[in-house]
């Protein structure tokens, strides 16, 4: 819907270059660009925001009623409010009121701690799509992307007694939240697609959302947990020539047609053969071969299954470790940027505090330092230590290397 959007905004600007190719123009004079200078790295980061979310304002027409509190101030509030830490709305109002750089840059005045939750309800959170799609091509094109999708889910609990009298009915303590699917590539520890539902569900009620239909995946592997076992699910990513590597349980049913030899310096792989899924040949649930690895690692017993046919069962194996990659951004969002629970129970209000803090987390990855993992032999953003120098040197001037990193440069 985002890219709908955006395609609407595009078409506006397409301009015929033979036209202007042929049209007779002046000769002039261009002065040299000169690089911007900012007094801190917060008025920085602030602008280099607030172009994209105007254009995300004027898209999703989020301002066409409101006389006050307009819509960019209240999303730049909202990535202070990740890359400050500060704790809770209440935190927020407090630093707005008592430090008047931050009211400058962020130009939100007067506002208090009991309003915020009702603006965000109100707000479209389509106005984050501009920004966001804006910074991840940034970062797509200084790092290479790859050829993986990782896909999970993570839940974001509130209280049960408050979040069930909003929403009108019961939830359980373990129902009472949000709960976010994202895909992520881990070639540069980026997010990709992303959906937010308010309550726990199955993990595949997030499967039309991360993967659409109309999405052009060919080629791609996707690499995933046992909660996205769902046979068309599955077949749907083959027929659209994509692949796909999970765990199974021991017990899942299945029919052998044939094994492959092991191989003989990897004792721990006890079994690589080709299934189909289901236990009676005419009542197949999934009519194209998958391939089943079984590895013994630590007196535990794990199956894979796959559609790659091409890669080694040790290749295989290893493709799923770097599933753990976007376990480790999720707690990067939770624990590093500070997105332990949304900022209202509403589902716009929810929406509103994950892309803020999607937004501040892409900043980070942004100036963070790019070191190599010696195991994976991947580029692993250290975001601690980054958010650290952030909040350190907030209120310094910025280096040409941060300007850089961020775009101005």
């Amino acid at each position: 819907m985002w890219l709908e959007v955006l395609g609407v905004s595009l078409k506006k600007h397409v301009v015929d270059l033979d036209q202007v190719l042929h049209e007779e123009t002046p000769v002039m004079g261009f002065h040299r660009r000169r690089p911007p200078t900012f007094r801190s790295l917060l008025q920085a980061m602030t602008r280099r925001c607030r172009r994209a979310l105007h254009r995300g304002v004027d898209l999703t027409q989020a301002d066409r009623y409101v006389k006050r509190y307009k819509s960019v101030e209240l999303a730049l509030a909202l990535v202070c409010y990740f890359v400050l830490g500060i704790g809770s709305v209440r935190q927020l109002k407090e630093r707005l009121d008592h430090d008047p750089r931050l009211r400058s840059h962020v130009r939100l005045n007067g506002i208090s701690h009991s309003q915020l939750p009702k603006l965000l309800k109100a707000r479209s959170s389509e106005l984050w799509a501009p920004l966001i799609v804006e910074l991840l091509s940034q970062l797509s094109g200084q790092r290479a992307p790859s050829a993986l999708r990782l896909m999970d889910t993570s839940f974001f609990a509130m209280g049960v007694k408050l979040f069930s009298r909003i929403h009108g009915r019961e939830y359980k303590p373990e129902a009472a939240g949000m709960e976010l699917g994202m895909v992520i590539d881990p070639a540069n520890s980026s997010p990709l697609r992303w959906d937010c539902r308010i309550g726990a569900g199955h993990d595949t009620l997030h499967v039309h959302a991360l993967v659409p239909p109309d999405d052009d995946i060919a080629g791609l592997t996707y690499i995933f947990d046992r909660g996205f076992l769902k046979y068309d699910f599955w077949a749907d990513l083959i027929e659209r020539k994509a692949h796909f590597i999970t765990r199974a349980t021991c017990q899942l049913r299945h029919r052998m047609i044939a094994f492959k030899p092991l191989d003989p310096n990897h004792p721990e792989i006890i079994a690589d053969e080709m299934v189909f899924m289901g236990a009676r040949p005419d009542r197949t649930r999934l009519k194209m071969p998958l391939r089943r690895i079984v590895l013994v690692a630590e007196n535990e017993t794990i199956v894979f299954l796959s559609s790659r046919f091409d890669l080694s069962a040790l290749e295989v194996t290893q493709l799923y470790r770097q599933r753990w990659q976007i376990e480790i951004f999720f707690r990067w969002i939770k624990r590093v940027i500070g997105c332990l629970k949304p900022l209202a129970y509403s589902q716009n209000a929810a929406e509103h505090t994950l892309y803020a803090a999607i937004v501040a987390y892409l900043l980070t990855l942004m100036i963070a330092d790019i070191d190599t993992s010696d195991n994976t032999n991947r580029p692993v953003a250290r975001i601690r230590r980054a958010i650290t120098q952030i909040r350190a040197r907030l209120y310094q001037k910025p280096t040409r290397q941060m300007l850089r990193n961020i775009g101005f440069i």
